[in-house]
Order: structure tokens, then C-alpha cells, then sequence
């Protein structure tokens, strides 16, 4: 007997803000956040540098994509799950696990891949209210790309795509973006900031009626959908030592875009009563990103602007798409980045490098989290025209190399690969040899290795008043 299940997710997945940066200021400078340049950008990174920004509009095309590459080891022989499960049992007579033959999977045993191509808008203003205080704005649309997908880290997703995914930034966006801010000056010296992204959070609840419950042609649906905002603030601030030298901090809050609600599925009953009704819970969850508090360094003249920073994320707390906690618990991890500007006459030309360390540990379990260090580097340029200076077009590149990196699955493991059908035996209490030692679905063993490049590109207009 089938059993149809009706959700309604409503997320996204790793916002730009935390992978290669929002626009061109962020791209060509390899994504910067305590450190990052005096604009719209600063709103999600670090909003005390808006009491610094002149007033600006800027609109930004960004196109991203990758080129990574998951590849499965040679599975070894003896570990796929014979169709002789449906027939077996457990010594003690108890049932062996609902689990499906390898054969029957609905889809091949296949290397994964990285995150799709996209191309999105970003919109974004800073504009002064008083001498001291500034607000700023930045908007990211997604003009083009893929729809989400949630995985399964573990096992569970064989029955599925069958796949390995890259584990933290697996998806395209589908979400807007939307973050507003201020920066204020006090004194001389100091500025501090605030800022906010506004995330779509999700609520659905579906009533299903299964009128055949054997041969299931048609049901009959009721939804109730709940969009709703949640807040994922950002504090900042700045101190200048001198007009050369200044130090800046931010720290960014943990926040995800959560789908919950519930599906009840009511079955027709033959004798005439009510049929029973199943229900099942919803809770999913995209750009999950953890507590980040940046610290850095700037000098800055009037032809030069160089930043050094690090970044310390609290990934330990890491939940996946299902709302799960890793049970090989993730590392917390400190980023460095480093960048310069110079602008002489009418010309800009930026870059940055940055390492970010990767906090997953190797998967040796069940589990199946792609992931790698990664070294990104940024380049871009700019030139102004009119009169004042006053527009401005930039164009800015970024790559992040994702070193080679292996995982070899360990049956010593803390929390090893699960022995989908455990030594077992017939209906003439006979031992099916199928059974003996281990077999699995997953699509990770015997491991897997993953390499590539993720890059982004970005052309942006802007208007300084």
C-alpha cells in the first residue's frame, strides 16, 4: 500500500552574504566582515562602517556557480542489500528493518555535485539622516537558477537521490534577501551599528483523505500556509586610532529559514468507520549559519585601503536541512581574510585572499557531509565618471578552490555505518548467507572524495550622491 505525503517547504539555502559575498565590493575583496568596505555591503557585515560610507545607490548583477566534484569510492563486494530481505527475519523471530533492496532504489548509486549556477540581483543604498547617523539598505533577488532540494545526510537518503551533497552550501537560493541598518558616529573615534536581515520563515499544515487506500489514484487536499519574518540582527564598531589606522569588530547572530507544520493523511476503511489518520511532523530548515564575531585591523590613506581580519564561527551548534544535530559534531573554526584597495584618479582596482577552514570532521560514520577547506581569492576594478566622479561601474570576480580532501568511512567509528540487514534467516529458519557481515544502502561507503571550485561573478552600477 503507498502512503502519499504532502509538504510545503518554503526555504533557502546558503545566502551569498556567507559564501561569496553579497555584491562587488564584497566578491573582489574575498567576502570581508569586520573589515569590509564602507557601503551597502556593510549592512550585513559590519554596520558601523555606514557612519563612514558617503551616500550611495547600487545595483549589482551576480552570476555564481561551481565546478565541484564529489566522487564515490568503488563500492566493495557483498555490501548491497539482497531482495532476500523481504523474506527474512531475526533469529528471535522479530522482523528484520523496513529496509529496500539495492536493486530496488529508485535511482543509481551516483557522484554528487556542487552548488547550480545562479544569477540574482542585488539592490542596495546608504543615506545620511544626520551628520553622525547613516542608514543603509541591501536587497538580494534571484533573478534565475534551481529550486531547493533538502537531503538526508546519512543512509536515509538512498531510498532518494541516492547522492552525496556538498553539505553547507548545497543549494540555490530562492529566498530574498533583505537587510536594513545604521551607523552612527560618537565622538571622534568611535562609530558602532546595528543591522537586521529580515528571513521568510514557513508554516504549513495539510489535511489529506486517501478515498482508495489500496490502489491509490486520487486524494482530496486542504492546506493552511503561514509566511512569516524572523530577525538575524548584526552588531558592530569601529575605533580609529589615528586617520591612518582603525580596528573594527562585528558579530553576527545564528539564524536559519525554517519550514514547520504538520501533514495528517486520513485513510477510507472498508468496514465503514473513519479510517485512521497518520501524521506527520514538518521541520526543515535551509541557511543554517552559526554565531560569527569578526575582528580586524585597517589602514587607510587616501590612495590606500588595507584590511587583515579573523573570524571566529561557532559551527559546533550545526543543524542540517532536517533539523538534526551531526553526530560527529562539527568543529568551531577561524577564518582569516586579507585585502587592499587603491584608487588613483578615476581608477579602483581591489583584491582579497582569504582561508576558510572547513568544520566538519571527516566522515568515517554514517553520515555524509561533503565538505573541504577552501582558499578564496577576489579581484576587481572600477573606473567613475561625470564631473563629481560621481558613477561609478566595477566589475568583480572570485573563486573558492575547495582543496582535495578524502573520506573513509571506519566501522570503528563513533557512530559507524549501519548494517541495513543484519545476519538473518528464512522462513525455514534456514541463515540467509546474504545477510552475513555487513550490508548498506549508503550512498557514502566505502567514502567519498570531494574537490573543485565554487565562483561568482558580479558587474555593479553605483551612484554616490
Amino acid at each position: 500500500m503507498k502512503i502519499a505525503v504532502l509538504i510545503f517547504p518554503f526555504a533557502a539555502a546558503a545566502s551569498p552574504a556567507d559564501l561569496s559575498g553579497i555584491n562587488s565590493d564584497q566578491l573582489m575583496l574575498a567576502n570581508p566582515m569586520a573589515t569590509a568596505s564602507p557601503g551597502p555591503g556593510a549592512v550585513i557585515a559590519n554596520p558601523a562602517l555606514l557612519a563612514k560610507a558617503k551616500a550611495t545607490q547600487q545595483v549589482d548583477s551576480v552570476v555564481t556557480g561551481s565546478r565541484v566534484s564529489i566522487r564515490l569510492l568503488p563500492r566493495t563486494n557483498g555490501v548491497d542489500v539482497s531482495d532476500k530481505i523481504y523474506g527474512a527475519r531475526l533469529s528471535d523471530g522479530s522482523d528484520v528493518p523496513r529496509n529496500l533492496a539495492t536493486a530496488d532504489l529508485r535511482n543509481q548509486r551516483g557522484n554528487g555535485a556542487g552548488p547550480p549556477a545562479a544569477h540574482s540581483l542585488a539592490v542596495g543604498f546608504v543615506t545620511p539622516v544626520t551628520d553622525w547617523l547613516n542608514v543603509g539598505f541591501i536587497g538580494h533577488f534571484k533573478v534565475a537558477g534551481d529550486n531547493v532540494s533538502t537531503f538526508y545526510s546519512d543512509e536515509r537518503e538512498a531510498v532518494f537521490s541516492n547522492r552525496v551533497h556538498y553539505a553547507l552550501h548545497a543549494d540555490d537560493n530562492v529566498a530574498p534577501n533583505l537587510a536594513i541598518g545604521v551607523g552612527a558616529k560618537l565622538g571622534k573615534r568611535w562609530s558602532v551599528g546595528l543591522s537586521t536581515q529580515f528571513l521568510i520563515k514557513a508554516s504549513t499544515n495539510g489535511n489529506v483523505f486517501v478515498p482508495e487506500a489500496v490502489g491509490q489514484t486520487s486524494s482530496q487536499t486542504n492546506l493552511t500556509v503561514g509566511v512569516g519574518t524572523q530577525l538575524a540582527p548584526t552588531l558592530g564598531v569601529n575605533f580609529e586610532q589615528n586617520k591612518y589606522l582603525s580596528f573594527s569588530a562585528s558579530i553576527r547572530t545564528p539564524h536559519s529559514r525554517r519550514t514547520t507544520g504538520d501533514t495528517a493523511i486520513q485513510l477510507w476503511a472498508a468496514s465503514g468507520s473513519p479510517g485512521a489518520t497518520s501524521e506527520q511532523a514538518i521541520d526543515f530548515s535551509a541557511d543554517w549559519q552559526p554565531w560569527r564575531a569578526s575582528f580586524g585591523t585597517l589602514i587607510e590613506t587616501k590612495k590606500l585601503r588595507i584590511g587583515i581580519e579573523g573570524t571566529y564561527a561557532h559551527w559546533s551548534t550545526f543543524l542540517n536541512q532536517h533539523n538534526e544535530k551531526a553526530k560527529l559534531k562539527f568543529r568551531n573554526v577561524l577564518d582569516i581574510t586579507g585585502h587592499g584597495t587603491w584608487n588613483v584618479n578615476r581608477w579602483q582596482v581591489s583584491t582579497g585572499i582569504g582561508f576558510r577552514s572547513s568544520p566538519v570532521p571527516t566522515q568515517s560514520g554514517t553520515e555524509n557531509y561533503a565538505d573541504a577547506d577552501r582558499i578564496v581569492a577576489g579581484i576587481g576594478g572600477g573606473y567613475r565618471f561625470g564631473k563629481r566622479n560621481q558613477l561609478q561601474l566595477l566589475l568583480a570576480l572570485q573563486s573558492s578552490f575547495l582543496l582535495s580532501r578524502e573520506h573513509i568511512k571506519d566501522l570503528g567509528s563513533a557512530n559507524p555505518v549501519i548494517d541495513e540487514f543484519p545476519d538473518a534467516i528464512d522462513l525455514a529458519d534456514q541463515p540467509i548467507l546474504e545477510s552475513q557481515g555487513l550490508q548498506t544502502n549508503n550512498p557514502g561507503w566505502p567514502g567519498f572524495t570531494i574537490s573543485g571550485q565554487i565562483w561568482a561573478a558580479s558587474l555593479s552600477v553605483k551612484w554616490y550622491r
